[in-house]
């Protein structure tokens, strides 16, 4: 967030910075699964999933440059990601291992990335009033930024259940 609102004249323009950003929370939220998939030895079951995922990429890869450059690329990694990548691990992980339906995941999933879209919104909004024309202010920016998202993303999950049991575990030691 601190490089999409600060750097005007980065070499890439804004929406392929959003997109860059996008890309990075579908790829960690995905990594949540691949890890516990991984660990629970379930190769056989997902082993063709980076086969078609990396078809369906270059298909669109291919369909989508054409169309909006090197945005395409990052569009098309993330569809083939969130489409295709996580349904099938959360699938072989959730369903066929642990017994358990979906529903719920997608569900939790929604509403931290529904949380995150706000949070990141205001974030932008709020730093892009603040002018950038010398280092300390760069620095100072970047400090407010942290300082902000540590504050919204708090008062956000303050109630979420397992953030409670983490401040437990923490005060604990």
């Amino acid at each position: 967030i601190f490089f999409f609102c600060c750097l005007e004249h980065f070499i890439c323009c804004r929406s392929t910075v959003f997109l860059m950003v996008s890309y990075f929370y579908i790829w960690h939220s995905r990594r949540i699964i691949h890890t516990f998939k991984d660990a629970a030895g379930l190769w056989n079951e997902d082993k063709f999933r980076p086969i078609v995922v990396g078809i369906i990429n270059l298909i669109l890869n291919m369909i989508l440059v054409k169309r909006i450059g090197l945005n395409g690329v990052v569009v098309s990694t993330i569809i083939s990601m969130a489409l295709i990548g996580m349904p099938w691990q959360t699938k072989v992980f959730l369903k066929d291992y642990c017994g358990i339906k979906m529903s719920k995941y997608w569900i939790t999933l929604g509403k931290f990335y529904f949380a995150f879209l706000i949070l990141t919104t205001v974030i932008y909004f709020v730093m892009d009033l603040v002018s950038v024309v010398s280092i300390i202010t760069l620095i100072e920016k970047l400090l407010f930024c942290i300082l902000l998202t540590i504050l919204l993303f708090g008062l956000i999950y303050m109630k979420n259940e397992n953030i409670k049991k983490i401040v437990r575990y923490i005060k604990k030691y």
